[in-house]
């Protein structure tokens, strides 16, 4: 803006966010006449002095087009406006905003139930105006069809990601890890912080390159998205491992500090335009990297490093501070087609690949892995709906028997019991009542239009003969 050397600017916006634009508040120095020869066209009959910028949207609001008037809903009401017929030979800049924000917002939420409001920020020194437009502009707007991030992204196949490294190199690659890891758990907290910081950033570093990358060189090719995410997949295998070495060996410190960089991983479709599925690819980084690291503590009997990641917070530009677990995104990915079925399937393939996960949670063999990601995924649903957030139910597609252990576990082990709790935020007395109802709510809401092949009576596989009998004759004995 401050290069332009004119008296009077003017800046429209149509995009999601927009009105971020406006709300930065940049410095801008006195404006100076323009030394350039004049050209004689539409601007030059613009008068008074200032900068106007006119935003589609707040910075929080999404952008939305105007499919019956096939263009965006902002440009449309826009060009009405400056087209009108007006007796006047220049129009005071500030009377064209009201109408064109009051027909927007009014259009959005009786047409598409959506709110956008359009913003206007700037200065003007005296009076602004543009000159009536004498002559209808001619305008033929077009779509350009781009595959959405739903339908046809789910009907490409997301390739496993190929590693060119063999179990020698690979054991040599997660021994160093362990190494590290413990000789840093070792040194003094804040010491610990500093060591680890190095490590993490330098791992992090070459997964935003990559997607750098891959973001120039996609493009809006829909059809290079499934390689794109294998790519980023691949390139992200160093930080995956060693976030289960951590799991395995490392501190809660060690695991705050690598929460970080996987909440940064999620940040880097932040502020970003172009093919949404291709923006997203970083949610199936962050998605595997939970449901490893879930595996893996979940086969220890030890949650507590899982727990860390999970509430690693995350910072967004325009919105409110939140932790991971809670960004619902991750578990539906766009660049999966936002389909949490075929989500949690790619995962337990990547996971099926994942030699090494089974070197560090030994307990766990290659058909156990199976498992255990649907336990994880028990987990998730039950965490999730603990803070009112609904999440796909996957483990409802599988036999009962594949969380049944993880119940039956719950009931005998009266420390793991105590594990479960604290994950999921509860005392330990009330954890099987809790689980009794969550599961009967979700069962509820997922069997009646879809699926439900897992528990269906989870009291009786949560409570022994004697305990239902004895809540039998209690609750006969209740008025």
């Amino acid at each position: 803006m401050d290069a332009i050397k004119c008296g009077a600017k003017f800046v429209f916006i149509d995009s999601c966010f927009s009105g971020s634009a406006n709300s930065k508040h940049f410095p801008r120095p006195p404006i100076k006449n323009a030394s350039s020869p004049v050209i004689k066209t539409i601007l030059n009959t613009v008068s008074g002095v200032g900068e106007i910028v006119f935003t589609a949207s707040k910075e929080t609001e999404e952008s939305i087009e105007d499919s019956d008037n096939k263009n965006g809903l902002f440009t449309y009401f826009l060009l009405q406006e400056l087209q009108k017929d007006r007796k006047e030979e220049k129009i005071p800049i500030e009377t064209i905003f009201n109408p064109i924000s009051e027909a927007v917002s009014k259009r959005a939420k009786e047409r598409y139930n959506w709110i956008q409001t359009p913003t206007m920020g700037g200065r003007i020194e005296g009076g602004l105006y543009l000159p009536a437009f004498k002559n209808k502009i001619s305008y033929k707007p077009e779509f350009v069809s781009l595959p959405s991030s739903t339908r046809e992204i789910s009907l490409l196949d997301i390739p496993v990601a190929a590693i060119e490294l063999d179990d020698k190199q690979l054991a040599k690659e997660i021994n160093k890890m362990i190494e590290f890891t413990t000789n840093n758990s070792k040194l003094p907290q804040k010491i610990q912080g500093i060591e680890f910081e190095k490590y993490c950033k330098k791992a992090f570093e070459e997964i935003k390159n990559k997607y750098e990358d891959l973001f120039t060189t996609v493009g809006s090719d829909a059809t290079k998205i499934p390689d794109a995410v294998a790519i980023l997949e691949a390139t992200s295998l160093p930080f995956v491992i060693f976030g289960n070495v951590i799991a395995s060996y490392g501190t809660d410190i060690q695991m705050r500090v690598y929460g970080h960089y996987v909440a940064e991983i999620l940040k880097l479709k932040e502020g970003r335009a172009g093919l949404v599925a291709l923006i997203t690819i970083p949610e199936a980084v962050v998605a595997i990297i939970i449901y490893s690291i879930g595996v893996n503590c979940l086969t220890r009997e030890d949650l507590s490093t899982f727990k860390q990641l999970l509430e690693s917070p995350i910072f967004f530009e325009y919105e409110k501070p939140t932790v991971l677990f809670k960004e619902s995104d991750i578990y539906y990915c766009d660049a999966l087609g936002r389909n949490s079925t075929k989500v949690n399937d790619h995962i337990r393939e990547i996971l099926k690949s994942y030699s090494w996960l089974i070197e560090l949670a030994p307990r766990a063999n290659e058909s156990e892995l199976i498992s255990f990601s649907i336990q994880v995924n028990f987990l998730l649903v039950i965490l999730l709906s603990m803070h009112d957030i609904e999440l796909w139910a996957d483990f409802g597609r599988f036999e009962g028997y594949r969380i049944k252990t993880l119940l039956e576990k719950i009931v005998v082990d009266k420390n793991f019991r105590k594990k479960i709790a604290e994950f999921l935020g509860l005392k330990e007395e009330e954890i099987r009542d809790v689980l009794v109802i969550k599961i009967r709510k979700i069962e509820k809401t997922w069997q009646s239009g879809y699926w439900w092949n897992s528990i269906e009576l989870p009291e009786e596989v949560l409570y022994t003969e004697d305990e239902l009998k004895a809540l039998k004759e209690k609750n006969n004995q209740q008025p």
